[in-house]
């Protein structure tokens, strides 16, 4: 049984506690209100500093971005994304303007991209995509694919080379799906870069080190060694 004195504490200590309750509410709610803000994205700016705010404005921004497309009106509004403290966060599209089909996809944490970006063509086939992944220093590509508008795919990277600015790994096809160039090398810029007839077969071979050319091998459509020609793609002489 609770002492008569008691109560007067209880009581204090109550009103303390709807007090507390009330203002975390608030806080919340201010909170909340403020990530709901929603931005014309046209209206928008990215900063020297890389942060995203309002035209005429200086001060970093938190909420949602729409963007309006179409060509007849009224314009559909897309969310487009979120800002937290001028800083995309999460996941981000673009679209087509004149016909609000999504164009590009990417992820985005503290203002970094962040996992995959993958971009489509306007009639809705993939066009490319790209991984990345945040190193002690940087974000760094770590895969490349894109593709033909017809769905074959067009090239592939892997291993990002940050002093080359190009990938070790490089593959490149025909329209028609055939392998037309393939390029290994490593960190020295040692390797080889091979290159493909539209039958598949070879027709050129160079070999590098240190990144310089040091020999070449040609063949000609049959698979017969041969001189050759001056130039890279010219194949046999």
């Amino acid at each position: 049984m609770i002492a008569p004195h008691s109560w007067g504490f209880l009581f204090v200590e109550r009103l303390v506690d709807l007090d507390m309750i009330d203002r975390i509410t608030l806080l919340l709610f201010l909170s909340i209100g403020l990530s709901q803000q929603e931005y014309n994205s046209n209206e928008l700016v990215q900063m020297d500093n890389g942060l995203w705010t309002k035209k005429l404005s200086d001060e970093p921004i938190s909420g949602k971005v729409y963007g309006y497309f179409g060509e007849i009106k009224p314009l559909k509004k897309i969310h487009k994304g979120n800002l937290l403290n001028g800083k995309k966060e999460g996941n981000w599209k673009s679209f087509y303007h004149s016909t609000g089909k999504k164009k590009d996809e990417e992820n985005y944490k503290d203002g970094n991209l962040d996992g995959l970006r993958t971009e489509w063509y306007e009639n809705g086939n993939l066009k490319s995509i790209t991984s990345h992944k945040k190193t002690r220093n940087r974000i760094e590509k770590i895969k490349y694919v894109e593709y033909y508008e017809n769905g074959w795919k067009e090239s592939e990277g892997n291993e990002w080379n940050e002093n080359m600015k190009d990938w070790n790994e490089w593959t490149e096809w025909y329209e028609n799906g055939q392998k037309s160039s393939e390029r290994i090398w490593d960190e020295k810029e040692d390797g080889l870069w091979t290159y493909f007839y539209e039958n598949g077969q070879k027709y050129l071979v160079k070999t590098y080190k240190d990144g310089k050319e040091i020999s070449s091998n040609c063949w000609d459509k049959d698979g017969n060694e041969c001189e050759c020609s001056q130039y890279w793609w010219g194949g046999c002489k």
